[in-house]
């Protein structure tokens, strides 16, 4: 009689299992899809972002040229006329000196360039954070870099060369074009001062707005990339980490 009795108890115990079972399964199914519906916008403005800004393989890419650029452009502007005396002897425009295009549009891009550029192959929400913030540090770093470089060449190339000039003392060193007032019209437009301003370096007045407004061009188009890649990479951190998380896990 007991026998009977604990079976029809087991009998029984079956559907209801089964049934908590079932019901255990749709409201995880259900919890699951909610999370998705809840990720779900900000992972379309994700997607949306992916289809509009480069990557950061392609920015780094791009800007590895550029950076070669600013480099040969800052290194021309410190030989004058092809000449290392002026070197040698101090006469070279100051914001040339300074070389900020070799060493901050060049030097560090490159760095910037070069951790844009490789990726390891680890999965991991925690690592997939850590490695988004390496991104965001570097374009920081070659935001200033870049920055600090076009403020340097675009003051450089205001200013003026500096060269030997006429005087009513005599032939002076100096920076004959500067602005000396307010409202004094800029050199870069009368053309017509250009050919009596310098003696020497020979034709130095040419050879600077050439290359500080190459340098110039480069880390402003420098300051681009890395401002279009700052915006994805700040997407990517603070738009939907669970929706990222589970595209690099998955």
């Amino acid at each position: 009689m007991d026998f009977t009795v604990s079976v029809w108890f087991k009998r029984a115990a079956r559907p209801s299992a089964a049934l908590a079972l079932r019901d255990c399964n749709e409201s995880s199914i259900s919890a699951e899809d909610s999370s998705e519906n809840s990720t779900a916008p900000a992972g379309q403005v994700l997607q949306q972002s992916e289809m509009c800004l480069p990557s950061s393989r392609c920015t780094g890419l791009t800007l590895i040229p550029i950076s070669c650029i600013c480099i040969i452009s800052n290194l021309l502007l410190l030989f004058p006329d092809t000449k290392f005396q002026y070197l040698r002897e101090r006469h070279v425009t100051p914001e040339a000196v300074w070389c900020t295009g070799i060493w901050g549009s060049g030097v560090l891009v490159l760095v910037a360039a070069r951790g844009f550029v490789t990726q390891q192959q680890k999965k991991g929400c925690c690592f997939f954070t850590a490695e988004v913030l390496r991104k965001v540090g570097y374009t920081c770093l070659a935001v200033l870099a870049a920055g600090l470089c076009f403020v340097l060449s675009g003051t450089g190339l205001a200013l003026g060369p500096f060269c030997l000039h006429n005087e009513t003392n005599g032939l002076n060193w100096g920076r004959p074009l500067k602005q000396m007032r307010s409202g004094e019209k800029l050199y870069l437009f009368e053309p017509e001062r250009w050919a009596s301003a310098c003696v020497e370096p020979k034709g130095v007045l040419i050879w600077n707005m050439v290359l500080f407004g190459l340098l110039m061009g480069a880390s402003g188009l420098q300051l681009l990339l890395c401002f279009l890649h700052l915006l994805r990479t700040s997407l990517e951190l603070f738009c939907s980490p669970f929706h990222y998380c589970r595209k690099a896990l998955s």
